[in-house]
């Protein structure tokens, strides 16, 4: 996937977006370092979601998991990442 990214992470303490916040600073940071350019990588928001029940944590994890099928090709998967 090119255009964006799923995480399912747990974060017993909280301070999700911290984390995600610090991780994209430092990401940006050594993208621009390595394709020679400067300013923001995306325009996109964070989006965090908190999962409250096994059933949530199933579909959520399907999802993250079945994302790809909708961005390729018939028979692709095979060389899939």
């Amino acid at each position: 996937m090119t255009n964006h990214i799923h995480l399912l992470v747990h974060v017993p303490d909280g301070g999700l977006a911290d984390a995600v916040h610090r991780f994209a600073g430092r990401y940006a940071s050594a993208f621009n370092g390595w394709t020679e350019r400067t300013g923001r990588l995306s325009d996109c928001r964070y989006f965090g979601e908190p999962i409250t029940s096994n059933t949530q944590l199933t579909q959520t994890a399907r999802h993250i998991h079945r994302n790809p099928l909708a961005f390729l090709p018939p028979g692709a998967l095979i060389s899939y990442r």
